[in-house]
């Protein structure tokens, strides 16, 4: 008899445009094992979700204080995770992918897992540099009390991981490595041959990595205008809208995944960039940069945190580029350019070495291992 596994996300989880991808490939990796899952979207009244946050940015401002942190939220949620919890009673696993809502707050009968990026908390004062305000302590005193409640706490970053495990009393928590948001598996060295040959490089992130995308914009018109050339930006996951119109510059919005001709031209655009370049400060979209790798595409990157505690304080695929500074970023971008053809290859392969293994397929047997399935 297969095993039952129930899944909480925020948005549907048969599709990959939910959370960076990660509930889609979770969810379908167990199923492709064999089990039986039962996904369930906690977000199902999104009209009442966005009134809530246009309210909130009015009154308080903030991007921490938004709908998911309000009571009314909250009890909406656990409303449809006691609903799910009786509907699904065969259930050996309940999985959350949030930290603010364990499965073990509803029933103690069945394990609970909750697998996230980082907790409010961490957010505050480890990435933003600040102590929370009132509202927000409030937040993350009641997170952190389903974090210690949680059967087991699966984290996916190895700072966030050595945060929490001195943070907390719950000892079941674990990093277990990263994954490639990917369901492309004929990927090989041949896709390095466009890449020596092209005059593209790629900006991947949404409208908070904005001051990266300007400063990247006028890094490659430096490029163009110093060294006669005619390099070409493509931008996926913002509009033209807020960049100044110039001719070496495409912005393509968001490319949704679960659109074939939109999938099909966000992976046509990665093979055949030159360079992957995000240099946001403080955090510059992991999961796209490490999909790039994937790719064979070097990088040019911020040296955050978790970056820099998954491949080390110096790379090889790339560089890290201090500060998000068009002069900087130019004078890196002119050092992959002016590479030989044996120092650039040397590079793709590197790059997509240090992230073959992170496999969905990998990353599920470890959680299996964890949760004793």
């Amino acid at each position: 008899m297969k095993k039952e596994i129930l899944v909480f996300t925020q948005g549907d989880s048969s599709l990959t445009r939910t959370w960076s991808n990660v509930p889609y490939f979770l969810t379908s990796t167990l199923e492709k094992k064999g089990y039986i899952v039962h996904r369930v979207n906690t977000e199902q009244f999104s009209l009442l979700t966005r009134c809530i946050n246009k309210a909130v940015r009015v009154v308080f401002n903030s991007i921490t204080i938004n709908a998911h942190t309000t009571n009314i939220y909250r009890r909406i949620v656990n409303k449809n995770m006691k609903k799910a919890i009786s509907k699904y009673p065969n259930s050996e696993l309940i999985i959350s992918t949030d930290f603010s809502y364990s499965g073990s707050q509803i029933t103690k009968k069945i394990p609970s897992l909750m697998y996230c990026d980082w907790t409010y908390e961490y957010l505050i004062t480890q990435m933003q540099n600040r102590k929370p305000n009132t509202i927000e302590r409030k937040i993350i005193v009641t997170q952190n009390e389903q974090l210690e409640m949680s059967t087991y706490i699966i984290v996916l970053f190895p700072g966030v991981y050595e945060y929490m495990r001195k943070r907390y009393k719950n000892k079941n928590i674990y990093y277990i490595g990263n994954v490639i948001n990917s369901d492309l598996s004929d990927v090989n060295e041949t896709i390095i041959k466009e890449k020596l040959i092209s005059s593209q490089v790629v900006f991947i992130g949404g409208n908070k990595y904005k001051a990266a995308t300007e400063a990247l914009i006028k890094a490659i018109k430096l490029y163009n205008e110093k060294n006669n050339k005619s390099v070409k930006l493509n931008i996926i996951g913002m509009s033209q809208i807020g960049f100044e119109a110039n001719d070496y510059t495409k912005c393509h919005g968001y490319l949704d995944k679960d659109d074939p001709n939109q999938k099909e031209l966000y992976y046509d655009i990665i093979k055949k960039s030159k360079i992957c370049i995000n240099t946001y400060e403080k955090w510059a979209g992991f999961s796209s940069l490490v999909e790039a790798m994937y790719f064979y595409t070097p990088i040019i990157t911020f040296p955050f945190s978790e970056m820099v505690e998954t491949f080390g304080e110096k790379i090889r695929f790339g560089y890290y580029c201090e500060r998000n500074d068009a002069t900087l970023i130019y004078n890196y971008i002119s050092k992959i350019f002016n590479k030989n053809n044996k120092e650039y290859i040397n590079m793709c392969i590197d790059s997509h070495k240090q992230v073959k293994n992170f496999t969905w397929d990998g990353y599920i047997d470890k959680l299996l291992g964890i949760v004793k399935l």
